[in-house]
């Protein structure tokens, strides 16, 4: 029947007659194997448009948590700090012995009593910058807390600040470039020519066997090390005073500026300042528990996140640096580290290079004072890493800001 001006009108029977069995075949044919076809791009429309985690965690491959969602809280605020609470479980933390707690040797039995939780690349990320401890950052999570991240590496990736929560490994600038160009001589293949073996994986435990192909990211990078510095990181330093020093950095893995990582005035991506709630830094720096840094933002992160068996996970840590020796769970260390004494000599910056390398990386020093006014850190001990590193180089800066801006 049809409707039209409020009367019924019946159809020709012609149009009413029930449709052969070729014709069902042939409608069939027509309707369902276009709707199959849609399917698929139906549901990836879907998952980019709608928040459906499900979804999203089948475009990164992980597993499918249906508490995690439930779980999430809103990001916190920015007065949002651990504080007294997280200092007195430091000094329990400290004084902690076999005793306290009933820590049985992990085996494959009691291993597994935690079950693993994968965080969505969408809700959380760490900003992996080279050379400052990310490696032991995502080793710490997984092995101890039983806690998957996903992670931008080498790359800077600014248009993640969207997330609801993410990390971000520091160190000081300077420590970091002699770092980067110590590691790159160290597991990189001589351009020149290379005794060693090619190996990838290899290359990072045993380096004087084995060696790295070139990178696929700015794959120019060794050959600038080994062949316009002679894998002499002052050399380099004293080169960032020129043009041509500057713009080899920009060819060499983990030499982004960590300005380029918290961007303030980006075209596309918002300011770190519109995300400071969202993000914690952790600071890599001597004299400080880098391990330490790392439980205190799992606690900040729980308190998003709401993470099952929490008080099993935070015993499995510190049974950990009980069985292991406070020292040896510090700080998960490349293998290759062990090797760099054979390159120490080299490392020696003169006054010159120290000096270029401020100047260049004086953007970076910067965004660290701001970090502490704007109340990045969430927990007392990125505070005192952040400070140490501006004490130690303060002279430094206050020279180079004095000529930097034609101060006399």
């Amino acid at each position: 029947k049809l409707e039209t001006d409020g009367q019924e009108q019946k159809l020709p029977s012609s149009m009413t007659s029930s449709p052969t069995p070729s014709s069902n075949k042939l409608k069939n044919a027509s309707v369902t194997t276009p709707l199959k076809g849609l399917v698929v791009p139906l549901i990836a429309v879907i998952a980019f448009f709608r928040d459906f985690s499900f979804l999203r965690s089948m475009s990164i491959g992980l597993p499918y948590d249906p508490t995690f969602a439930e779980n999430a809280q809103a990001p916190p605020n920015l007065s949002f700090q651990i504080g007294q609470e997280n200092a007195e479980h430091r000094s329990k933390r400290k004084n902690v012995t076999a005793d306290t707690f009933d820590c049985k040797p992990f085996t494959a039995e009691n291993r597994g009593q935690i079950e693993r939780t994968n965080l969505p690349i969408h809700q959380h990320v760490l900003f992996h910058a080279g050379k400052a401890g990310g490696g032991t950052v995502t080793h710490r999570l997984k092995s101890l807390w039983k806690i998957v991240n996903r992670k931008c590496h080498p790359l800077p990736c600014p248009n993640r600040m969207h997330n609801q929560t993410f990390l971000i490994t520091l160190r000081d600038p300077i420590d970091k470039f002699v770092s980067s160009v110590n590691w790159i001589t160290l597991v990189y293949c001589n351009p020149s020519g290379d005794k060693r073996t090619v190996d990838l994986v290899n290359s990072v435990k045993y380096p004087q066997e084995y060696c790295k192909p070139r990178p696929r990211v700015r794959p120019e990078g060794p050959s600038i090390i080994f062949q316009k510095y002679n894998s002499n990181p002052n050399q380099f330093a004293e080169a960032l005073c020129t043009e041509d020093g500057k713009n080899d950095m920009k060819a060499i893995q983990h030499m982004d500026h960590f300005t380029a990582w918290l961007p303030d005035n980006h075209r596309r991506v918002r300011s770190w300042k519109e995300a400071v709630d969202n993000f914690s830094p952790l600071v890599l720096e001597e004299g400080y528990d880098f391990g330490e840094q790392i439980d205190d933002a799992v606690e900040w992160m729980h308190s998003i996140y709401n993470f099952s068996k929490f008080d099993a996970r935070k015993q499995r840590v510190q049974c950990h640096q009980i069985q292991q020796g406070q020292e040896n769970a510090k700080v998960q260390r490349h293998a290759s580290t062990d090797h760099h004494k054979a390159i120490k000599g080299e490392s020696r910056l003169t006054t010159k290079g120290k000096w270029c390398l401020a100047h260049y990386f004086l953007q970076d020093y910067e965004l660290f004072g701001e970090l502490l006014s704007h109340g990045a850190c969430k927990f007392e001990s990125c505070r005192q890493a952040l400070e140490s590193i501006l004490d130690r180089r303060r002279d430094l800066l206050h020279k180079v800001k004095k000529r930097s801006y034609g101060i006399e």
